[in-house]
């Protein structure tokens, strides 16, 4: 979908004049690429795992990804290769993807570790290579840490350790406050 919005921008006419007019609306660079369709044919059996990365490395290249991405692009494939063992990229299916992420679950991965084998699995098979083997695959989120309460017993002795009344006060006051 493209942005709604119409700009007015000063533009040159045939005769040379210049005036204000409308100015048609820009496409993102993600519905562009969506619109050319997958950079990489993994329909064809031909695609080895060497060529997908060569292909995969020179487009996210040319998308400005940082050399550590491109590191953690090339680990990851690396790895799900490892775990896959598809002889052809064409042959990875969802269920390989899942077994993949449930391997590194049980592992116990961090959950930003798993949230960036998702991304790099979803953005070269799914939006590069147009296929459908993230389905459903959710990102994890990072998990909510509640605060450590000190008990009674901790607090009190914290409170007595304070060598002066007014540095009792403060500590009182610091615990109660959260």
């Amino acid at each position: 979908m493209y942005s709604t919005q119409t700009r007015r921008m000063r533009f040159a006419t045939a005769d040379g004049s210049r005036r204000y007019g409308p100015v048609a609306p820009r496409w993102s660079s993600r519905e562009v690429s969506a619109l050319r369709g997958p950079v990489i044919n993994l329909s064809e059996s031909t695609v080895s795992w060497r060529r997908l990365w060569e292909i995969a490395e020179s487009e996210l290249k040319r998308r400005d990804y940082s050399p550590a991405s491109l590191s953690l692009y090339r680990q990851v494939l690396r790895g799900f290769y490892r775990h896959a063992r598809a002889d052809r990229p064409s042959a990875v299916t969802p269920g390989m993807v899942r077994s993949y992420i449930h391997s590194l679950r049980a592992h116990e991965y961090s959950w930003n570790w798993l949230a960036a084998n998702i991304c790099v699995l979803r953005t070269v098979f799914d939006k590069l290579g147009g296929m459908t083997v993230s389905a459903g695959l959710t990102t994890p989120k990072r998990p909510d840490r509640l605060p450590t309460i000190l008990n009674r017993r901790e607090a009190v002795s914290i409170l007595r350790a304070a060598p002066t009344v007014r540095d009792r006060l403060l500590l009182g006051l610091m615990y109660l406050c959260g």
